[in-house]
């Protein structure tokens, strides 16, 4: 049975309770992390340094050290197609530093590929894995930070250690257009959910923003507060808001709109790797140097989830989100692809 209210006669007896109350709050038990199990989704014969979502969601497009692309079923983990790399490197090459050798993103039907020691691109058939009739680029003075494709395979953006953003149409070497960025390379990517907008991390600790079909840089929106580079960038999938993480460990949640810090995260002793949200915004996943997945509640700054995969190269790489929030699939820790049920995570 419910205690009666307290009224004006018993009032005194609130002091006497308080102390009560704050021993028992104090003392109630505070959920442990769950501790997540990988599995094996795919074995590779080097390093995966990135996992993508292939066409209509039925395939893994996977990114090796040395820049080879594999499709894998979604459903059986076969391979269907592997590109030959662009150049054959030492195992691990580069991959743990301040870059890797390669990067490269996924569009509808195109993904494309660059080595980060040149500003220029290949475009590869994501149906069957051949590579299109040329590249794109914009000058070999200038190296690879980042690269998006736009989701309807219209251009290809690549970020330059130099600072500047560089829209190509596909396999078009006239058009292109450039767009400084004002913020000493650009480090890391993100489109937002409709394709419309493309948040910038710098090698400055800054936030910047692109429109995606205009060209335009927003000056007005420039957020600060990482005291190292942007190492990773998200967009929240139902708010107007954007996350960061950088080389100290720290992720920052801010609105898009005046910057205002939502919630602040550390992940400690390691770099952040990688970033993404749960499709409703549930929790954000980070992926850190030292080979942690965790996933957080962006609203309550609570650790939800843990789990530290083993391997040759430390590190979470890449990160993916699947099944509407119900499994995160991982590039991270050596050559395996490998899958956690987070399902019951934050229930």
């Amino acid at each position: 049975m419910a205690s009666p209210p307290l009224r004006d006669h018993n009032a005194g007896m609130l002091p006497t309770l308080l102390p009560t109350l704050l021993a028992t709050a104090l003392l109630a038990p505070v959920d442990e992390p769950v501790t997540l199990t990988p599995e094996t989704v795919a074995e590779h014969d080097r390093l995966v340094v990135q996992v993508m979502l292939g066409p209509k969601g039925k395939t893994l497009v996977t990114l090796t050290d040395e820049g080879a692309l594999h499709s894998i079923d979604l459903k059986d983990g076969s391979r269907r197609w592997t590109t030959m790399p662009d150049m054959v490197l030492p195992e691990g090459g580069g991959v743990g530093g301040d870059e890797a050798w390669y990067v490269a993103a996924c569009g509808a039907k195109i993904a494309a590929r660059a080595l980060s020691r040149v500003a220029a691109y290949t475009t590869i058939d994501l149906e069957d894995g051949t590579e299109a009739s040329g590249t794109g680029g914009t000058t070999f003075q200038q190296r690879t930070g980042a690269i998006l494709v736009d989701p309807k395979d219209r251009w290809i953006w690549i970020g330059t250690q130099t600072g500047t953003m560089t829209r190509l149409l596909v396999n078009d070497l006239k058009g292109w257009s450039n767009r400084g960025m004002d913020n000493s390379g650009v480090t890391a990517l993100a489109m937002d959910g409709k394709g419309k907008e493309i948040a910038v991390g710098g090698k400055d600790g800054s936030l910047r923003f692109i429109g995606n079909t205009s060209c335009d840089v927003d000056d007005k929106a420039v957020f600060e507060g990482h005291q190292t580079q942007v190492s990773a960038v998200a967009w929240h999938p139902k708010k107007g808001e954007v996350a960061t993480g950088d080389l100290n460990g720290q992720v920052l949640i801010r609105t898009r709109r005046g910057g205002k810090t939502k919630r602040a995260l550390a992940v400690l002793g390691a770099s952040v790797r990688c970033l993404a949200f749960h499709p409703k915004g549930d929790w954000i996943a980070i992926g850190d140097s030292e080979g942690r997945l965790t996933l957080w509640d962006p609203d309550k700054g609570d650790q939800l989830a843990e789990a530290t995969v083993e391997g040759k190269l430390k590190g979470v790489h890449d990160i993916l989100v699947l099944d509407k929030g119900k499994r995160i699939v991982a590039a991270c820790g050596g050559k395996e692809l490998v899958s956690f049920d987070v399902s019951e995570v934050g229930k």
